[in-house]
């Protein structure tokens, strides 16, 4: 046993973390070309931490999680239940004592409250999200539901960033939620790692809503339009001053400590994977982007076509493909913005909630029932060429802070559908600091083709074009903020 070689590991190493990112990287080529090159490489390392870790050996907290999420996947394709057992070691190891900075203060499964490190929190998280759903063990899935609970409402940003603090890159207090905030773009996608999971243990519409807010705003503006520069924090506001450092420095093409730029394209890479999910005879539409996808529901294969200008329209065309007539069960996600509520807490709130309806239609024909778990469900036989139509109504949406966040008490910001809007001082924009908006009356949208690709903006006041909160510090270091007096 090479017990030596990880007496440090809980110092903060990043070796389990790397082993964690290749196993990813391992089972996500395997199951994209069916080649085992770099899978058995994987699994070689893997037999090494089954050598020095396996049957409980050594009670060690890795310095940095995502191994138990890698674990978990090449237990996935192996079906070695060593991989799975690895998994809950690492996770057993933290507490009873330790730095909270690395999730090690106390015993996982009695934790009830996110700190320390966003980023090595969220994974670790997902980490246990995956362990209770293959285990049957409630314990983490009770943990980790207390857990989420205290970020939705009290520690998320209306963009859907997480971890305020630059200092830690950690969690802050309950409310504590600065504007420079730091919202670490893995942060992002970890959350939305952990948000899916928690959608596949309990089927509510309501994780796939947080893991929206985050895609559209707080993951996506991780990188440029361009596509070559990232941002490894993203505030929500920025005085447009450069610095010696990537804090608030714009975009950068790399950063010393690459973690980001290949996570978040990784991230992207996956994306369509999240639109659907199924379980039996139940098909799940959780994610509105014009796309092509099929999927197994109750051994019928059914290919899914999704035309739709979503987000800046909130219309979609589902059009649906069988060899042969089947019975199953849709489920279409009513976003929790379209029912009037930003986020599923009291931690944000529209003022005054506008009607923000929605209709259903299969083959022309208006679908009325109640929502169940956040969704419109249509039991009934499907058939080639079935079609169903999705209309969300889009109102520009006034936000306020909880009264308990400091950082927004006498502000208010703007959404419409899923995105969270932004004003960048440029083309002679007024001092940011003095800028009074009107709540409401008089704000006209437009959509720009000439901009950023295409996106639709909010004309606040004469002089004043509010843009996707996504899609700032593409046109210079330029003065910014969500949140506006």
């Amino acid at each position: 046993m090479h017990q030596e070689r990880w007496m440090l590991d809980p110092e903060l190493s990043h070796e389990l973390y790397n082993a964690g990112h290749l196993y990813e990287a391992g089972v996500a080529h395997f199951r994209a070309t069916g080649k085992r090159t770099l899978l058995d490489i994987c699994l070689k390392n893997a037999e090494l931490l089954w050598k020095d870790f396996g049957d409980r050996k050594l009670r060690i907290a890795p310095g940095h999680q995502i191994v138990e999420m890698g674990l978990v996947k090449l237990y996935g394709v192996t079906n070695d239940r060593r991989w799975l057992e690895l998994a809950q070691i690492f996770l057993e190891a933290r507490g009873p004592t330790g730095p909270d900075y690395s999730q090690r203060h106390r015993p996982v499964v009695e934790q009830d409250e996110a700190v320390g490190h966003a980023v090595r929190a969220n994974y670790m998280y997902s980490g246990m999200a995956d362990v209770a759903a293959l285990t049957g063990d409630t314990r983490y899935l009770n943990a980790i539901g207390r857990i989420w609970e205290n970020v939705v409402s009290k520690k998320l940003y209306l963009t859907g960033g997480t971890g305020a603090l630059a200092r830690g890159e950690a969690y802050g207090a309950n409310y504590e939620l600065p504007h420079d905030g730091y919202n670490e773009t893995c942060a992002a996608l970890a959350f939305m790692n952990w948000n899916h999971r928690m959608f596949l243990f309990t089927g509510e519409a309501r994780y796939m809503d947080v893991f929206e807010r985050t895609a559209f705003n707080g993951f996506i503006s991780g990188v440029s339009h361009s596509g070559d520069r990232f941002f490894y924090p993203n505030p929500l506001s920025y005085d447009g001053k450069a610095k010696n450092n990537h804090e608030h420095a714009g975009r950068a093409p790399w950063f010393g400590c690459a973690c980001c730029p290949p996570n978040l394209m990784r991230t992207l890479a996956a994306l369509s994977g999240s639109f659907y999910a199924v379980r039996d005879r139940n098909l799940y539409v959780n994610f509105y982007a014009h796309s092509e996808g099929r999927a197994t529901v109750g051994g019928a294969e059914v290919g899914l076509a999704q035309d739709t200008q979503y987000p800046w329209k909130g219309y979609t065309r589902l059009a649906l493909t069988l060899a042969a007539p089947a019975t199953f069960t849709l489920h279409l996600r009513i976003p929790g913005w379209v029912q009037g509520v930003p986020v599923p807490s009291d931690l944000y709130s529209y003022e005054p909630p506008t009607d923000c309806s929605w209709k259903v239609r299969v083959n022309g024909r208006r679908v009325e029932t109640a929502l169940q778990k956040g969704y419109v469900v249509v039991e009934r036989e499907w058939a080639h060429g079935d079609k169903v139509e999705i209309d969300f109504h889009m109102p520009v949406q006034v936000v306020r802070g909880n009264e308990r966040i400091a950082a927004t008490q006498g502000q208010v910001a703007y959404e419409r559908g899923p995105i969270v809007y932004c004003v960048e001082s440029v083309n002679g924009t007024p001092d940011l600091s003095k800028l009074g908006i009107p709540r409401r009356a008089g704000i006209t949208t437009q959509f720009r083709p000439d901009l950023f690709g295409g996106v639709t903006t909010l004309r606040l006041m004469e002089g004043v074009e509010a843009i996707p909160y996504f899609a700032w510090n593409n046109r210079g270091l330029h003065p910014m903020t969500v949140w506006i007096h």
